[in-house]
């Protein structure tokens, strides 16, 4: 099976007041697609790289879906990069 990239456009978003674990963001349900403070970001690519994110340290989302099986792909999900 050829691997699938995930390289590409990602929306994120910065966890400025800490709120992404209390408000369960990882839920796709929770994700607000129409939120002002999300930003794109070409992946692979760093936030700090972003304009007015070089010096932020604290909690920054990534949102991105795609489609998955475990039932077809188990056991070949892997990442060399995820921080």
């Amino acid at each position: 099976m050829e691997p699938v990239s995930l390289n590409g456009k990602w929306k994120c978003k910065p966890d400025v007041d800490n709120l992404g674990i209390e408000n369960k963001w990882y839920i796709p349900e929770n994700f607000n697609k129409s939120d002002n403070a999300l930003v794109e970001i070409d992946i692979p690519k760093n936030f700090n790289l972003l304009d007015g994110f070089e010096k932020f340290e604290r909690i920054f989302w990534y949102f991105y879906q795609f489609e998955f099986s475990w039932e077809k792909n188990a056991n070949i999900l892997s990442s060399d990069q995820i921080t």
